[in-house]
């Protein structure tokens, strides 16, 4: 059975997606949260009563969960924003956690470079012999 597409909650995330980020990047000021973090994805539930917001912190884990706690320790000032700038019968409430995907994507392609650098390696070796015969 298809999902019907809930055209109204993208387009609530997505605007809750743009303003978070916004203040990430003009008002939103701490010093555990490093300056590059950026909003990945935010997913509504679909009550529209939860937002997940996915955020991405450069740095090491101690970094990461220090900008992570910082956040959550901001929930309110975050949720009282999209209060005022989107018009919703109910605010959602903001919980937000670390996205993870792009250091898992440079792993993957790091293990592919490894893995089509030794093909490369190996098939020039034998091109280079197969020349020498």
């Amino acid at each position: 059975m298809a999902r019907r597409v809930n055209h109204r909650r993208e387009r609530v995330a997505d605007a809750i997606k743009r303003l978070i980020a916004s203040c990430l990047q003009r008002e939103f000021r701490n010093q555990d949260l490093p300056a590059f973090s950026d909003v990945t994805e935010v997913s509504l539930s679909s009550d529209l009563a939860y937002a997940t917001v996915y955020i991405h912190i450069p740095g090491d884990a101690e970094a990461k969960s220090r900008g992570l706690q910082a956040l959550n320790h901001s929930k309110g000032y975050f949720r009282s924003k999209i209060a005022a700038e989107i018009n919703l019968m109910h605010t959602p409430e903001v919980i937000f956690k670390e996205d993870s995907s792009i250091e898992y994507a440079a792993a993957i392609e790091a293990k592919i470079d490894e893995v089509m650098g030794r093909k490369l390696k190996s098939s020039t070796a034998d091109a280079s012999t197969a020349s020498n015969e």
